[in-house]
C-alpha cells in the first residue's frame, strides 16, 4: 500500500501520528538537578514544518500556530499544567515541498518523584483534534549520592551572543530530536552533568567520569568507543562527550555515562538508548565461531534444516547485526549448496556454524541459562504458529505472529469478523511497550475468508503509521480512488473507532 508510512524512531523518542490529525512532532527530553533551586526537566520539541497549516498574516507572510499543553501527574492529581502557544517562523511560501521544521525548548521546575508527563499538541489553524502522548518519568537526585543528570543528545554546539532557552555555560546547545542514527550521521554528541561528588568522595578529591557505547543487549562495550576523564570534586559538573560513529554497525545500542571513585568503584550511572543504521559497516559474521559448544543444548541440534527453521523463527527479535549475520550465512551457505555435490565434511562446519550462531544469541539474552531462554521463546512461537497461520504461511512470519513474539501478548483485543462497514479487523491494546504506556495496533484482513491479517496502523515508535487508517478499513465498501477524504464516515454499529480510544 502506497499510503503506508514507516517512522523509525526510539523509547526515548515520541511520534505524535494519529489517525485524524496530520501534525507530526518528536519529543526528547532530560533531567537535570541544580543545588540551589532543585530538580528541573528540559523538553525538546520539533514540528515538522511541512504536517502543519500556515494562514496569511496581515504582513503577507504565513504562519503556523501550534497550542501545547504539558502535565505532570501523579497519584491521579496534576503537579504541574502550562498551556503555550508555539509560532512557527514566518515564511513567504507554503508550496514549497519541504518547509522548515521549527523547534520549542520548555523549562520545568519539578519536585522528587514519579510522574507521568503528558504532551498534548493541536494545530490551531486546522481543523483537527489533538494528538497526545504519556511517558513515566522518575526525577529523583538523592543529596548522599552522585547523580548523573539527563543525557541531553546534541545536533550542534554554537557560541551564544544572546541567553535562550538553548543557552547553557555561555553555549547555545541544538537538540538532535530521535534516538536513531542513520548511516550519513558521523558522530553522537552530547551534554550532562554531575552532581554531589563533593559530599561524596570529598571536597578537593579526585573522581573519573567515563562515557562509552556498549551492546544494548549483551552490555558489551563496543569497540573503541570508551573515553574517561579525570576530575576533582564539586556539588556541579558539566561535561561534553563526542565520539565518531562512521564505523559502528548497525544495531541497538546504550550510550552509557559512569562515575567512578580512584579504586574504580562505580557511584553513579545512567545510560540513553539509541539504534544505529550503518549498513556499510563491516560485520564480523564469524565473530562467535570461537564459542564451545560442546555439552550445551544446541549440540543437541543436530538436523541442519531443524536448525535452519529455529534460528528463522528469531526474526522478530533481531538486533540489526543479528541480522546481518543470520543472511550473510544463510545466503553463503545456499550458494555452496546449491551444487550437486556437498562434502559431509562441509555440511558439518555448516552445521556447527549454525550452533554456535544459535548459541551466542541466546547467551546474550541469558548467560546462565541460554536454554531455558530458547525454551521459553520456542514455546511462544508454537503458540502463535497455531493462532496465526493461513495457507500463505506460519503463524510466526504473519504480522500479529511477529508482534505477539517481539512485544509479547496483548492486554486486550477487540474484534470485528463481521462488520458490514469494515474488513475484518483486530485491535491490540499494550499497558506498557518498554518505556512507551498505552500502545495500540490494528490490524485487518483483506480477503475476508483465510486468517492472514495485516498490521495497518500502530502508535508505537517505530511501527507502520498510517494516519488514515480509518478510510483504509472502510474501503470495502468506499471509492479507493478517494484519496482527498481523511477519515470515512462510519455507518451505523461501526465500533472500530470506539474500541481504538477505548480498548477493552
Amino acid at each position: 500500500m502506497n499510503m503506508k508510512r514507516l517512522i523509525l524512531l526510539s523509547a526515548m523518542c515520541l511520534a505524535f501520528l494519529t489517525s485524524n490529525a496530520k501534525i507530526r512532532a518528536y519529543l526528547s527530553y532530560a533531567t537535570f538537578n541544580t543545588p540551589a533551586e532543585g530538580a528541573y526537566m528540559e523538553t525538546y520539541l520539533s514540528v515538522n514544518g511541512s504536517s502543519v497549516k500556515y494562514l496569511k498574516l496581515e504582513n503577507g507572510k504565513f504562519q503556523a500556530k501550534i497550542e501545547i499543553i504539558f502535565t505532570f501527574e501523579r497519584n491521579d492529581s496534576i503537579k504541574s499544567f502550562q498551556k503555550i502557544v508555539l509560532n512557527s517562523p514566518e515564511i513567504s511560501d507554503t508550496t514549497r515541498q519541504n518547509i522548515a521544521d521549527f523547534i520549542d525548548v520548555q523549562r520545568f521546575a519539578v519536585p522528587f518523584g514519579i510522574y507521568n508527563f503528558n504532551i498534548s499538541l493541536r494545530d490551531l489553524n486546522a481543523n483537527e483534534s489533538e494528538i497526545s502522548s504519556t511517558e513515566k518519568i522518575v526525577i529523583q537526585y538523592p543529596n548522599d549520592k552522585v547523580g548523573i543528570s539527563g543525557i541531553q543528545v546534541i545536533e550542534k554546539v554554537v557560541e551564544s551572543t544572546k541567553a535562550s532557552s538553548l543557552t547553557k555555560l555561555g553555549y547555545d546547545l541544538y537538540p538532535y530530536f530521535s534516538n536513531f542514527y542513520p548511516d550519513y550521521i558521523k558522530n553522537i554528541s552530547f551534554y550532562y552533568e554531575v552532581y554531589n561528588t563533593k559530599n561524596v568522595v570529598g571536597d578537593g578529591s579526585n573522581y573519573i567520569t567515563k562515557y562509552y557505547i556498549e551492546d544494548a543487549t549483551s552490555h558489551q562495550k563496543a569497540g573503541q568507543y570508551s573515553k574517561q576523564k579525570n576530575l576533582k570534586s564539586s556539588l556541579v559538573d558539566v561535561n561534553f562527550g563526542n565520539f565518531n560513529i562512521a564505523t559502528l554497525p548497525s544495531g541497538n545500542y546504550n550510550l552509557v555515562v559512569e562515575v567512578l571513585d580512584t579504586n574504580n568503584q562505580v557511584l553513579g550511572f545512567n545510560a540513553l538508548f539509541f539504534q544505529r543504521s550503518n549498513p556499510s559497516a563491516a560485520i564480523d559474521k564469524n565473530a562467535f565461531t570461537s564459542i564451545d559448544i560442546t555439552n550445551t543444548f544446541v549440540s543437541k541440534i543436530t538436523n541442519f534444516d531443524t536448525l535452519r527453521q529455529y534460528i528463522d523463527y528469531l526474526y522478530p527479535i533481531f538486533d540489526d547485526n543479528e541480522k546481518v549475520a543470520k543472511n550473510s550465512i544463510f545466503m553463503d551457505q545456499k550458494q555452496n549448496m546449491d551444487s550437486i555435490i556437498i562434502s559431509k565434511e562441509y555440511k558439518n562446519k555448516q552445521l556447527i556454524l549454525l550452533q554456535q550462531y544459535f548459541l551466542d544469541f541466546w547467551v546474550k539474552r541469558n548467560a546462565q541459562n541460554p536454554e531455558k531462554e530458547w525454551d521459553k521463546y520456542k514455546e511462544q512461537v508454537d503458540k502463535v504458529n497455531k493462532l496465526y497461520a493461513s495457507l500463505r504461511q506460519k503463524g510466526y512470519l504473519s504480522d500479529r505472529g511477529r508482534v505477539y513474539l517481539q512485544y509479547g501478548a496483548p492486554n486486550t483485543v477487540s474484534a470485528e469478523t463481521m462488520g458490514a462497514d469494515s474488513y475484518p479487523y483486530e485491535i491490540w491494546h499494550y499497558y506498557q511497550i518498554k518505556s512507551q504506556g498505552n500502545r495500540k495496533f490494528i490490524f485487518y484482513n483483506i480477503d475476508r475468508v483465510s486468517n492472514s491479517y495485516e498490521l495497518l496502523h500502530s502508535d508505537v515508535f517505530g511501527e507502520m503509521n498510517e494516519p488514515e487508517w480509518e478510510k483504509v478499513l472502510r474501503n470495502r465498501r468506499q471509492n479507493q480512488s478517494d484519496h482527498d477524504t481523511k477519515i470515512s464516515t462510519p455507518v451505523w454499529g461501526d465500533r472500530s473507532r470506539d474500541y481504538w480510544n477505548n480498548p477493552r
